[in-house]
């Protein structure tokens, strides 16, 4: 959408199950989503991100060593929402930084 502006944003991955050393990882998906939303001549942005969604980005870990059995699970701990608003200022005008002084480094 142009007026207002309106963006949706849509990320995913998957990662087959591995072996690493003593490790068994399950498999791992993640899908984020975020949405922007320009308005007031683009001076303002509200911008929602939710990432991790199904809660399935990490990893469900099995070890197997001799009688030892473990698992950890923390697949739970990393979906977040984030909410943002960004307003820019009409006479906010940006300085130039020029040119940085570098003849003290021998250069």
């Amino acid at each position: 959408s142009r007026k207002p502006m309106v963006a949706l944003d849509v990320n995913a991955f998957f990662r087959t199950p591995t072996i690493v050393g003593l490790w068994n990882y399950s498999r791992q998906w993640n899908l984020d989503a975020g949405l922007k939303c320009q308005f007031l001549k683009n001076r303002a942005v509200v911008a929602l991100n939710v990432s991790d969604i199904f809660e399935s980005g990490m990893p469900l870990l099995k070890e197997k060593f001799h009688t030892q059995r473990q698992t950890t699970d923390v697949r739970f701990y990393r979906r977040s929402i984030f909410l943002s608003f960004t307003y820019k200022f009409r006479n906010f005008k940006e300085q130039n930084a020029g040119s940085v002084d570098t003849s003290r480094l021998g250069y």
